[in-house]
């Protein structure tokens, strides 16, 4: 986790390395992917925005609370103009193309879609470590802020569960 000393461009590019290679890792888990996918088709969550967060408050990481909220605006622009554009797409292709056409171009669109996953994790985290407007207010608990603004019946604590598990394994 990045203090306010350590915010260089580099230092930035290695958060966001950090967190993609971490998220990547931690999406592998059936479980938490089942999660993430179910929370994202029935409340509208970001999976970037679950996944991050998740790691920095299982990381006991103090975060800027406007920053927080500039985060999931600059994650959630990216993905409706982009990300989500290219998963249409790829959801039209399948239902529209015949197997062997699809399975043809498959892996190209899959792989344009996971370069806006990272890409959105990279807007992410750049707003996260913009230089701080307002110190006094952090907050330790990014995810349960960004589930109270999505829908306040939504807890953490399984979630965060899962992550941590794969954390102490890294």
């Amino acid at each position: 986790m990045l203090h306010q000393h350590e915010r260089t461009s580099s230092n930035i590019t290695g958060e966001i390395n950090r967190i993609w290679q971490l998220s990547c890792q931690i999406y592998q888990d059936d479980k938490l992917q089942q999660l993430c996918l179910n929370w994202q088709n029935t409340y509208g969550l970001n999976v970037n925005l679950l996944l991050i967060f998740a790691i920095y408050q299982s990381q006991k990481s103090s975060l800027n609370t406007q920053l927080i909220h500039s985060a999931i605006e600059a994650t959630n622009q990216f993905s409706q103009q982009h990300t989500q554009a290219i998963r249409k797409v790829r959801n039209s292709l399948k239902q529209n193309l015949p197997l062997n056409d699809y399975q043809a171009v498959k892996e190209s669109v899959l792989n344009a879609e996971l370069k806006c996953e990272a890409l959105e994790q990279k807007a992410c985290i750049q707003a996260l470590f913009r230089e701080d407007t307002n110190p006094a207010t952090q907050s330790n608990k990014p995810l349960d802020i960004y589930l109270n603004l999505a829908n306040n019946q939504l807890k953490s604590a399984e979630f965060i569960k899962l992550v941590e598990s794969h954390l102490i394994q890294s």
